[in-house]
């Protein structure tokens, strides 16, 4: 029972900490990024992209659901991992700018999953060359 019971609270806290990334604003192919969970399919991450779109319930609802049912998997501590794609941006909830990523392992290609980040796609016009 003790175990089910840290279970429970480390988990409340990864969702509160949510999927989405608050380190950054701004993401492009090659940026890094730690994150604290990952889904193994476009599909599931946006599901919890939509969700999050909703309502706060709804997005802890359904990062829950796909944890559960082995989509999407946690990390603690959080991994390292690199931006390989920009898939869509959207507002969530509280129309804030988030985007979902698609993520490689470092010093791979070998696709490691998918995230939500708060913040952007950075445009050509944003980088400094």
């Amino acid at each position: 029972m003790k175990k089910f019971l840290i279970f429970i609270l480390v988990s409340g806290f990864l969702v509160t900490c949510s999927v989405a990334v608050y380190a950054k604003e701004k993401w492009n192919t090659g940026d890094t990024v730690a994150v604290f969970l990952v889904c193994k399919d476009e599909d599931d991450i946006l599901d919890i992209a939509y969700a999050d779109s909703q309502s706060r319930e709804k997005y802890i609802s359904t990062i829950n659901e796909k944890k559960q049912e082995g989509f999407c998997v946690t990390y603690a501590p959080p991994i390292v991992l690199y931006v390989q794609e920009v898939i869509v941006s959207y507002k969530d909830h509280k129309k804030r700018e988030n985007c979902v990523l698609k993520l490689s392992y470092p010093g791979s290609k070998k696709e490691a999953g998918y995230i939500v980040a708060v913040g952007e796609q950075r445009r050509l016009k944003d980088s400094s060359f």
